[in-house]
């Protein structure tokens, strides 16, 4: 092998290590204040290198650092015949003692992602999936649930996704035949890049990025299921991470079997077909009472955008764990068009878009009001007009009268 190709192999080779390995860590107590104090950016990979350096592996270090930025952690040991003034021309070199202070070596060795590994280097679950019996599902968006429906070789199968202290997964499954069937889930969360932690304890995994010290909690109501957390083949230990969980289900004749979980902040436990349900028709009352206006008006590409793609997009942002400021904040300038926020809703009156009707929801659905064109201004509730007003409470709009709004010349 040349100079050169043995540099370009040991550059491959670093930098896989770079792009694709996680610390493996035992605990949550990793200290990084100890490592910033000898000048260490946490930020970037702790590259541990133990082995007799030469001129060539110094080599390969200084071309993966012009691709790369990590740190690299030398003991003097290792140094050979290497001056430590050439490698302190690296990047991000550090050269220590092992016998220095134990608490650094300690987290030096925590965060180290320089270790042997089989992988190929392939990342395998690259997107979000739920699968069932094989097949991803082709989940539709009705307000404000992902569904999926499907009766297949008699087996009634029902799934939704909502957003309520995080994301929720429903499964019911129903067997309508006379014989037992085994149905397999798997279901893949991506987590965004970097370091975790993850520890499973009863009924929920806890995970923590080890650097922004961030906690989530994946909470989950079934039996035997197989958890693993690397999107990378052959690599448990990988900065492209996932819950990536597979449950395999035994349905007697006519039994039915629920399954959920849930993804967020919070330690989140349901424990009975009834708590799923209740859940899942929360998260949709409270998400209309955010989204609590739909308007008609002579505009129809208005109306489609402010009444279902804005609350949609905005909707999805929030169930993927994301949020998009500027989305909302249109949302908020448009609503404001229309309404003043306040314990009672105050009307606006806005000319340009031609308003025909409102709807605003009342706790159980949208009520419409009517916009009429008039010389005064009044509410009408039924056959009673309430004149130079334009507020409305909560108490009419649960009336089953109709209401109608005119805002006068």
């Amino acid at each position: 092998m040349t100079r050169k190709e043995y540099v370009e192999k040991a550059k491959s080779a670093i930098l896989n290590r770079i792009r694709f390995h996680a610390p493996i860590v035992y605990g949550e107590d990793v200290d990084l204040s100890v490592l910033r104090k000898e000048g260490i950016d946490t930020q970037k990979p702790i590259f541990k290198f133990e082995k007799k350096l030469n001129e060539r592996l110094l080599q390969a270090f200084e071309l993966a650092q012009q691709e790369e930025e990590f740190n690299l952690l030398l003991p003097f040991e290792s140094l050979g015949k290497i001056k430590e003034e050439k490698v302190h021309k690296l990047k991000s070199a550090f050269v220590y003692s092992k016998f220095g202070s134990s608490k650094f070596l300690e987290n030096v060795d925590k965060l180290n992602i320089n270790y042997p590994s089989a992988s190929n280097y392939n990342v395998v679950f690259k997107d979000k999936f739920v699968k069932w019996n094989g097949q991803i599902l082709n989940v539709k968006f009705e307000p404000f649930v992902l569904k999926y429906i499907c009766y297949q070789n008699d087996v009634l199968f029902d799934y939704q996704e909502f957003v309520l202290n995080g994301a929720n997964m429903f499964f019911k499954l129903t067997n309508r035949a006379k014989k037992e069937k085994v149905q397999s889930i798997e279901i893949n969360l991506p987590l965004p890049k970097g370091y975790y932690f993850f520890k499973r304890q009863d009924r929920k995994i806890l995970i923590e990025n080890l650097l922004t010290k961030r906690k989530m909690f994946f909470n989950y109501f079934c039996k035997n299921a197989k958890f693993s957390f690397s999107n990378v083949d052959g690599l448990e230990n990988s900065v492209f991470c996932c819950i990536n969980a597979k449950i395999s289900i035994k349905l007697k004749p006519n039994e039915e079997k629920c399954l959920f979980f849930n993804f967020g902040e919070q330690e989140f436990l349901v424990k009975n077909r009834r708590s799923m349900e209740k859940l899942s028709h929360l998260s949709q009352q409270k998400t209309r009472e955010i989204f609590n206006l739909k308007v008609k008006t002579k505009n129809p590409k208005f109306d489609n955008f402010f009444n279902r793609i804005l609350p949609q997009q905005i909707w999805l942002n929030w169930l993927n764990d994301t949020n998009d400021f500027a989305l909302e904040q249109k949302y908020m300038t448009y609503k404001r068009l229309f309404v003043k926020e306040a314990e009672d809703l105050s009307f606006v009156k806005f000319k340009q878009i031609g308003l025909r009707e409102l709807g605003v929801f009342n706790g159980t659905y949208y009520k419409k009001i009517v916009v009429v064109v008039g010389e005064k201004q009044f509410l009408q509730v039924g056959k009673t007009h309430f004149y130079n007003t334009q507020r409305i409470n909560v108490k009419t709009l649960k009336s089953r009268e109709t209401i109608s709004l005119c805002f006068g010349f």
